[in-house]
């Protein structure tokens, strides 16, 4: 029996058959006059709009503009900007680096500390100090860099302690090392100490830490003191430590007193003072700047070596160019029809559209959604633009523009309008021609297109003569040329009418021709039927696969990646609610060995075994480094298994050398779950979540899938959704699982882990 299909194919090439025979026993039809029907041409054309988008942000105690962009395709065409607490950044200021001298800290010295003389409120981030601790057998001890408070009265530190200490980070060469705070301690203007405390110091740790100073230095009025038994005593005036502070003022600067300026697009903008100490403006237009980067950074420069630090908002205006595809539509006694068919997504909170358009055209309409907008868009006939406001913007619409010109009239010259049956038709353009593309059609006197009569040319470039041999069965009656023109701006189409004449004699080739004609015409609907049925049958097995793959999927229980020496496990996956039995896999394994089974020759390529064990349906395939073990409710199909061996190769590729020296790191075996992904879509057995992507093309079929889950989602006020919950599960529909998985490649359904 013959599907709806088949019998529709049959009925159209018995059809076929009787029109030749019909042919055959008419040969002579006589004139014939072409019954009316339209005639046009659409011409694929490509436009260029211009995207604009603002937006508002913030910088926030940054030390450079960093204002991110709508995407690479984006460039900048203005930045105002309000700058507040400009403030110098971390600056190292250096008290004493000359040395003449050292101290020692170890177990008869329990440390040192150094009169900090704070001139103005700071920010201390850390210090230097200069010095080196020998290399020695013993273990080291503790000993703490801290900031202590400063004791008047005998100038020695007190018991106050400022901010967290931080272990000494020192090591075995002389040197300055940096001593960084856990978090940066606040001091005002006053007297502090700087001190190094070893009071834990280990009886038996033979260890010294050497502390350079200096005693010959300009700071003769800072003070030194020991540290002994837990008691500070005053060591000297005027012979300070080697030190370095990391720190920030908290003076407020203002723009023009440090020349702050900042470069974009190769120009410089000045940053001017504001109303109040320590603020500034911005304004930089026509800037035009393509950084090429989601994000344009650039430098703040001043007349000082210390960078700074500031709050800033700004206004950006962004720009972009949209090419966007279109169409012209040709037709005789008719204006041409111009449409533009851009595809605009919002980026930020003010979005516009603006569309230089050709002066040829007119009435220009602007479709949204099907709905008709014109009267909310800006159009100027003077200037020949439209702007399509913020407030018209809506996400996901579907845009078209469209506008009429008049149609443009260009000559032809046919030397005669009356040909015979297998004679050259010569069509040529009048000179001068216009600039443009041609599109050269025939038509037979019964309205049909002429097979192979399509001729382009474009000029200038090409001759100006289109020819045409025209068959020796043609039928007698009047043929039409159709010769349209068009280039960026405008089009036109020239209708020529010829006759095709049959002289009133027998010509027993025509008939013969006709026998020949009928003959193919049936061999070809024999060639048309067989391959239907390949393509049909091709097209059923690709179903099968599509669904198969899916239960197989929707079976997969659990997965476990064994290297195989030493038969650890290093991967494993659950994909089921329910609980795996952690026996079952050693039961398993152990099956296999009590019943003696071995894989063989298994150095180069997979081999598989599967056996079923307390209800459960387990695959093991068995590779050069490892084993695959595969719990599942249904034993698997061939195509699983085929998934399987490109699933092992790549494996091998990617882990091969680190699980033949496998010693029980499997952290970098986490990504075994992307090879899942890939080559199994194991992505399908995880719970979804819908990602509002723009811009991305997607068909009826994925569209209606969204529509469902959104459904699912809406019903079940939850933000995640089951992909099982999309098919029915009666008749799973391959049109529908080829959709998740396309969705799932494309981002738009978003496995959650």
């Amino acid at each position: 029996m013959f599907t709806n299909k088949e019998n529709r194919l049959v009925f159209f090439i018995s059809v076929l058959i009787f029109l030749n025979l019909l042919l055959i026993l008419n040969f002579n039809l006589g004139n014939v006059s072409a019954q009316p029907n339209d005639k046009y041409l659409i011409v694929d054309k490509e436009y260029q709009l211009t995207e604009f988008s603002e937006h508002s942000g913030e910088n926030i105690n940054v030390d450079d503009i960093n204002i991110t962009m709508p995407s690479s395709a984006w460039n900048i065409t203005s930045l105002e900007a309000n700058f507040t607490d400009i403030k110098l950044g971390e600056e190292v200021f250096t008290v004493e680096e000359e040395s003449t001298t050292f101290k020692t800290i170890d177990k008869n010295h329990d440390g040192y500390g150094v009169q900090l003389n704070i001139t103005e409120d700071i920010l201390l981030f850390g210090v230097y100090i200069y010095g080196y601790l020998p290399i020695t057998p013993p273990t080291y001890s503790d000993v703490w860099v801290q900031i202590k408070g400063y004791d008047s009265d005998n100038n020695i530190p007190n018991s106050t302690q400022y901010g967290d200490s931080v272990f000494l980070n020192i090591s075995s060469t002389p040197n300055w090392y940096l001593q960084e705070f856990p978090s940066p301690i606040s001091l005002l203007k006053g007297q502090y100490y700087l001190v190094l405390d070893g009071t834990g110091f280990i009886t038996s740790d033979n260890s010294k830490y050497y502390w350079f100073l200096n005693e010959y230095s300009n700071h003769t009025k800072l003070h030194t003191s020991n540290l002994n038994l837990g008691v500070w005593n005053l060591e000297d005036q005027g012979s300070p430590f080697l030190h370095k502070l990391i720190q920030r003022t908290d003076r407020t600067y203002n723009p023009e007193d440090l020349n702050m300026t900042v470069g974009i697009n190769g120009d410089i903008f000045t940053i001017t003072n504001g109303y109040d100490p320590g603020t500034g403006t911005l304004n930089a237009k026509n800037i035009n700047h393509f950084p090429n980067s989601t994000s344009l950074i650039s430098q703040i420069h001043t007349n000082t070596s210390i960078d700074l630090l500031f709050n800033m908002t700004y206004n950006a205006t962004y720009k972009k160019l949209l090419n966007t595809s279109g169409s012209v539509r040709i037709e005789e006694n008719k204006d041409n029809l111009w449409s533009v068919s851009p595809i605009i997504n919002r980026i930020f909170e003010n979005h516009t559209l603006y569309f230089n358009y050709y002066d040829a055209w007119n009435g220009i309409r602007i479709i949204r959604n099907s709905q008709d907008i014109t009267s909310q868009v800006v159009i100027n006939e003077t200037f020949h633009y439209l702007l399509l406001p913020n407030e018209t913007i809506l996400d996901d619409a579907t845009w078209l523009i469209q506008a009429n010109s008049s149609s443009i009239s260009f000559n032809l010259v046919l030397p005669r309008l009356e040909f015979r049956a297998g004679q050259e038709l010569k069509f040529s353009l009048e000179e001068p021609a216009l600039n443009g593309q041609y599109t050269f059609i025939l038509y037979d006197s019964l309205g049909y297109e002429l097979e192979d009569s399509l001729q382009l040319k474009q000029i200038p470039g090409d001759t100006l003569i289109f020819s045409y041999n025209l068959s020796s069965i043609s039928n007698e009656g009047t043929y039409k040329a159709f010769i349209y023109w068009n280039d960026r701006y405008n089009a036109g189409v020239v209708i020529q009418e010829f006759n095709i004449i049959i002289p009133e004699v027998f010509d027993p080739t025509f008939l013969i021709g006709t026998i020949i004609i009928s003959v193919v015409s049936i061999l070809s609907g024999i060639i048309i039927y067989v391959s239907f049925k390949k393509t049909h049958e091709k097209l059923n097995l690709r179903k099968e696969v599509i669904i198969q793959k899916w239960k197989d999927v929707t079976n997969l229980q659990y997965f476990m990646l064994i290297e195989k020496s030493g038969s650890l496990n290093v991967f494993e996956q659950v994909f089921t609610n329910r609980s795996i039995d952690p026996t079952l896999i050693t039961g398993f394994l152990s099956a296999i060995r009590s019943f003696g089974i071995e894989l063989t020759n298994s150095e180069d390529k997979t081999q598989t075994i599967k056996l079923e064990y307390k209800d459960s349906k387990i695959l093991m395939a068995e590779f050069k480094h490892f084993r695959l073990i595969f719990i599942m409710g249904d034993i698997p199909s061939q195509y699983f298994l085929q998934s399987l061996a490109d699933l092992s190769t790549e494996i091998e590729e990617k882990y091969g050398t680190m699980l033949e020296n496998f010693a029980g790191n499997t952290k970098p075996f986490a990504s075994v779950e992307d090879l899942l992904k890939k080559h199994l879509k194991t992505s399908i057995l995880y719970p979804l979540k819908i990602s509002e992507k723009k811009g991305i093309k997607i068909t009826p079929t994925e569209k209606t899938v969204i529509l469902k889950a959104s459904d699912i989602l809406t019903k079940q006020k939850k933000d995640y959704f089951y992909t099982t919950f999309l098919l029915s599960e009666r008749e799973v529909d391959s049109r529908e699982i080829d959709a998740i998985v396309s969705l799932i490649d494309k981002g738009i359904f978003i496995p959650i882990l």
